[in-house]
C-alpha cells in the first residue's frame, strides 16, 4: 500500500457530485476537473463524480476516485441558441433525457456535496428538480461561478427574466466565486435576495498544474514558440485569421508559432487555417491537445481569447499573453481582459485593430518581451483550489461528515507563566473547557514571583525545554539520537540550516536543540502543535512539527510580528495549517507575506468579562482641582521603550499647577530605575507611585479606584510595538477611561474622541492636553467610559473570539473570521 501523501486528510466515504452543462468549448468541464482533482488529492475517500454534457469528456483523464457520467450533448450555437447534437433528435426530447440521467444519477450517488458550475438551475432548468429532492435529504449545495459572469446589465436581464436569484437563495447553501474579490465581483449590480450575499466566498484563482504525462512531446515542438489558442475552438476563427494574417503581411516575422485549433473548431475552417500555415515558416498547427497546460508551460508567450481556464494557466504558468476576446454573445472575455490588463497582468488588443495586420504583425513581434504577470505590482490570488477544498471541509464538518480533531494538543510557549501574558493563560484555560487536552511546553522556566489566579485553574501538564542546551546535555543528545530517525528529520534539518545561514546567531542553535527534545518526548497522541508568537516559539514548532510530521500553526502577536524578517515570517507562515494574530495591522502585514492570504486569521484577544465585572461603585467627579483628592492616572505596562512612558513622564511635568494628579505605574522592566532617576529630575517624585509586578486582583483594583489609564506607546527603534495591549482592553472594561496612541491595533478599540483619546506618540505637549482636558472634565469621562466598556463587550468578549480559534484548532478551514479593514 502507498503511504498517504503528506498533508492528506483522510474523509471516509464522502461522495461528492458535480454538474458541468458544457453546451460550448471546454471551459466548464476543465474547470470541473481541475476542482475534482484538488479534492482527490487533499482528502483520501472521497469520491467525485461529474455529470458533463461535453461530446470529448472522454478524452481526457481523470485521477483515480475522479469519473464523469455523460448526458446527451446540446450545442449552444454563437448567438446563444440551443439545438440537438444530432438533427434527428428534437431538442426538447434531449433536454428530458439529460434530466432523467441527471435525476438518477443524483439518486443513486447521493452525494453529501453538490457543485453546480455557474448555471444555477442548469440548463434549461434542467437541474431544478435533482436541486430540490438533494436539498430534502441534507446535501449541501453549492454554486461555482466564474471570477466574471458577463456585464451586469445582460445577467440582471437574464437572471430576472428566470427569477434566478430567489430560486439560489431558495436553494443553494454556498456560492463560490473563482476569483479574488479584488479583481472582480460578478453579481455586483445584481438585485440579490437580503442575506444571500453572506454566502459568498471568493475563493482566489484557480491555479493549475502541470500534468505529469510526456504524450505532447510527439508534437516535436519548436523552441521559445509563441502559443496560440482558441481554447475549445468554436468561437476561435477570428484569432487565427488575425495571427496568421499578420505573418502572411510581414513575412520577416519567423519566430516559431504553435496554433491550437481546438475540438470544436469548424472542418472546414480548421483546414483553411492548416493550408495557410504551410505556406508560412515555423508554424505548427495542432487540432487538439488534451494537456494543453504542458504546451503553454514551454511556450515563451501566449495569444488567447481570455477564457476562465487559458487566464488561469496563464498566471499559474506566469507567461506574457495578448488576449483579443470575442463580445458576444457575453461580454465575460472583453471585462476579464479589459481588467487584467488594468492590473498590468496581461496585454488586450480590440477587434478593430486586431484586424489590422500590420498592427497585429507589430504586437506578435514584441509579445514575448512583454512583462510576465509576476512582474506587476498587483498580487495575483492563484489560492482557489486549497480555498475550495477548505470550504469542502468546512461544509462536511457543519454537516457533523467529518470529526473534530482527536488526540492531544502541544502548546509552545516562550515561559510560562508570566504575568505579562495573561491573555495566553487565559485562552489556555478556554481551551481546555472546551475540552482540549493540551500540554503546556516552555522554552524558559519562570521568572515572576506572583501569578495570577487563571494560572492555578489551568490542568495542563508542563513540559520545560532546556533553556541552555549546556545544562542538560544527556537529555539532548538522547533527544538528537531519537528525532534523527524520525522521517521528518532530513527535511527538518535542511529548514533549520537554512534559516542557520542567514541568521548565524547561538539563538538559532539553541531552537533547534529545543525542537530535537521536544519531538523525541512528546508522545504519540499529539497530534497537532500550536506555538505562542511566531519569532522563537514558533522556530521551535516549526522545526519540531515537521521532525514528527504533524501539523502545526501559530498565534502571533506583537513584537514577533514587526521584529522577524519578512523571510523567516513568510516561510513560516506558509508551512504552517493558519496563523492568528491580534490586530488588524498585523493581520495585513502577515497575509501579505502569505502565499494564501486566508492563512492568516484576525482573531482579537478577547476579555474573560466573568473577571472582569463592572465596578459597584460609579465613576468619581473628581476634576484636579483638589490638593487633597487629586486626580488618580494609572499605567499597566513594563518600562520599555514602546510603552512611551518616558513621554508620559514629560507630559505630567506640563500639566498646569492648578490640575492636582498622582501617577500609579504597575509592572517591572529594564527602564524602571531610568523612569524613577526622570522623575526626580522633573520634580515629580512626589506624585509618583511606582508599584512593580502586582496581582491581578491588584490591578483590577487599580483600574476601579483610577480616573484615568494612558499609555502612550510608541514604536521602538528596532521596530518593537504594541499590538494591542491587553491592559487597555481591561481598563475600558472597568469603565475606565483610556488616551493612547494610534499606533498598531490601538485605534481598532479606542475611537478617538468617542470612547478615549488618541495622541500622535513622542508629543509631550499633545497628551498632556489630552490629560488635562479629561482630568477636569468628569462628565466627559463618565461617557467616555460608558461606552468604552460597550466596546469591549461588543468587540472583545472572550466567549465570542474563542469560539473562533476553537474551530480552527478543532481542523476546521481558514476562514477569514474578523472583517479586516
Amino acid at each position: 500500500m502507498n503511504p498517504e501523501p503528506a498533508g492528506m486528510k483522510r474523509l471516509d466515504n464522502i461522495r461528492i457530485l458535480m454538474y458541468s452543462h458544457d453546451t460550448f468549448g471546454l471551459g466548464h468541464l476543465r474547470r470541473s476537473r481541475a476542482i475534482a482533482h484538488a479534492l482527490v488529492e487533499r482528502f483520501k475517500g472521497v469520491t467525485v463524480l461529474i455529470i458533463s454534457g461535453s461530446q470529448i469528456a472522454g478524452a481526457f483523464d481523470f485521477r483515480a476516485r475522479v469519473d464523469f457520467v455523460k448526458i446527451p450533448s446540446v450545442i449552444k450555437l454563437y448567438n446563444g441558441d440551443y439545438t440537438s447534437i444530432g438533427d434527428h433528435i428534437d431538442l426538447e426530447d434531449t433536454l428530458e433525457m439529460r434530466r432523467s440521467v441527471i435525476e438518477g444519477t443524483a439518486e443513486a450517488f447521493d452525494p453529501h456535496i453538490m457543485i453546480v458550475d455557474k448555471e444555477p438551475l442548469g440548463l434549461r432548468g434542467e437541474l431544478e428538480t435533482t436541486l430540490i429532492a438533494l436539498k430534502k435529504r441534507g446535501t449541501t449545495l453549492v454554486l461555482g461561478l466564474r471570477d466574471v459572469l458577463d456585464s451586469a446589465e445582460l445577467l440582471e436581464r437574464e437572471w430576472t427574466k428566470k427569477n434566478v436569484p430567489a430560486r439560489i437563495d431558495e436553494l443553494y447553501d454556498q456560492i463560490w466565486v473563482y476569483g479574488p474579490k479584488s479583481f472582480w465581483q460578478p453579481l455586483q449590480g445584481i438585485d440579490l435576495p437580503e442575506g444571500l450575499e453572506e454566502r459568498i466566498t471568493y475563493t482566489g484563482f484557480l491555479r493549475r498544474e502541470i500534468p505529469s504525462t510526456e504524450h505532447h512531446m510527439a508534437h516535436n515542438l519548436p523552441q521559445n514558440y509563441i502559443l496560440v489558442t482558441a481554447g475549445g475552438g468554436g468561437d476561435g476563427a477570428g484569432l487565427m485569421r488575425n495571427v496568421l494574417a499578420a505573418r502572411e503581411h510581414n513575412r520577416r516575422l519567423t519566430f516559431p508559432l504553435v496554433m491550437v485549433l481546438g475540438p470544436f473548431m469548424k472542418g472546414e475552417t480548421q483546414e483553411e487555417i492548416h493550408l495557410r500555415a504551410e505556406k508560412l515558416k515555423n508554424i505548427t498547427v495542432i487540432d487538439f491537445d488534451n494537456e494543453l497546460e504542458t504546451i503553454l508551460n514551454n511556450s515563451a508567450a501566449v495569444i488567447g481569447m481570455c477564457g476562465y481556464n487559458t487566464f488561469c494557466e496563464i498566471l499559474s504558468f506566469d507567461r506574457p499573453a495578448l488576449f483579443m476576446p470575442r463580445t458576444e454573445p457575453r461580454e465575460e472575455q472583453l471585462i476579464r481582459a479589459e481588467r487584467a490588463s488594468e492590473l498590468g497582468w496581461v496585454s488586450m488588443l480590440e477587434a478593430e485593430k486586431a484586424d489590422d495586420a500590420e498592427i497585429m504583425a507589430t504586437v506578435l513581434r514584441d509579445l514575448p518581451d512583454r512583462p510576465k504577470p509576476s512582474q506587476s505590482d498587483h498580487h495575483i490570488d492563484l489560492a482557489g483550489l486549497e480555498k475550495v477544498c477548505d470550504q469542502v471541509e468546512v461544509a462536511l464538518r457543519q454537516s457533523a461528515m467529518v470529526p473534530a480533531r482527536t488526540g492531544r494538543i502541544a502548546v509552545i510557549l516562550k515561559g510560562y507563566p508570566r504575568l505579562s501574558e495573561t491573555f495566553i493563560a487565559q485562552e489556555i484555560l478556554s481551551l481546555e473547557k472546551a475540552g482540549f487536552d493540551l500540554q503546556i511546553v516552555s522554552l524558559r522556566h519562570p521568572t515572576d514571583s506572583k501569578r495570577h489566579p487563571v494560572h492555578q485553574e489551568i490542568s495542563a501538564e508542563i513540559n520545560y525545554l532546556p533553556e541552555y542546551l549546556y545544562q542538560e546535555p544527556w537529555r539532548f543528545l538522547k533527544s538528537w539520537w531519537r528525532a534523527r530517525h524520525m522521517k521528518g528529520y532530513r527535511r527538518a534539518r535542511k529548514i533549520w540550516l537554512h534559516d542557520l545561514l542567514r541568521d548565524r546567531t547561538p539563538n538559532r542553535i539553541r531552537r533547534w536543540g529545543q525542537a530535537l527534545v521536544l519531538a523525541a518526548e512528546l508522545p504519540s497522541d499529539f497530534t497537532f502543535l500550536y506555538g505562542h508568537f511566531i519569532h522563537t516559539p514558533g522556530s521551535v514548532t516549526r522545526y519540531a512539527g515537521t521532525i514528527r510530521q504533524l501539523p502545526f500553526a501559530y498565534s502571533a502577536h506583537a513584537k514577533d510580528i514587526w521584529t522577524s524578517p519578512d523571510w523567516e515570517l513568510s516561510e513560516k507562515l506558509n508551512d504552517a495549517e493558519w496563523t492568528v494574530t491580534c490586530t488588524a495591522g498585523g493581520a495585513l502585514h502577515l497575509q501579505g507575506l502569505a502565499s494564501r492570504s486566508e492563512k492568516v486569521q484576525l482573531v482579537y484577544h478577547g476579555l474573560n468579562l466573568e473577571r472582569f465585572t463592572l465596578p459597584e461603585s460609579g465613576p468619581s467627579n473628581r476634576n484636579g482641582s483638589d490638593r487633597n483628592d487629586p486626580i488618580q492616572i494609572v499605567t499597566v505596562g513594563r518600562a520599555v521603550e514602546k510603552k512611551g512612558l518616558d513621554t508620559l513622564l514629560d507630559a505630567l511635568a506640563l500639566l498646569p499647577g492648578d490640575i492636582f494628579w498622582r501617577w500609579t505605574h504597575i509592572g517591572g522592566g529594564p527602564l524602571l530605575n531610568k523612569l524613577k532617576q526622570q522623575g526626580k529630575r522633573l520634580g515629580l517624585s512626589e506624585n509618583l507611585d511606582f508599584r512593580g509586578s502586582q496581582s491581578q486582583q491588584t490591578v483590577l483594583d487599580t483600574y476601579r479606584a483610577s480616573d484615568l489609564f494612558v499609555l502612550p506607546c510608541r514604536i521602538a527603534a528596532d521596530g518593537d510595538r504594541d499590538g494591542l495591549p491587553n491592559v487597555i482592553v481591561e481598563a475600558q472594561s472597568q469603565k475606565l477611561v483610556c488616551i493612547s496612541t494610534p499606533i498598531s491595533g490601538i485605534p481598532e478599540l479606542i475611537e478617538d474622541g468617542a470612547n478615549g483619546l488618541l495622541v500622535e506618540p513622542d508629543n509631550p505637549a499633545l497628551l498632556a492636553d489630552a490629560i488635562g482636558k479629561l482630568a477636569c472634565d468628569p462628565e466627559l469621562r463618565a461617557r467616555f467610559g460608558e461606552d468604552g466598556r460597550k466596546r469591549v463587550e461588543k468587540g472583545f468578549n472572550a466567549a465570542n473570539e474563542i469560539s473562533l480559534l476553537v474551530e480552527l484548532l478543532n481542523g476546521g478551514a481558514a476562514t477569514i473570521a474578523t472583517e479586516i479593514k
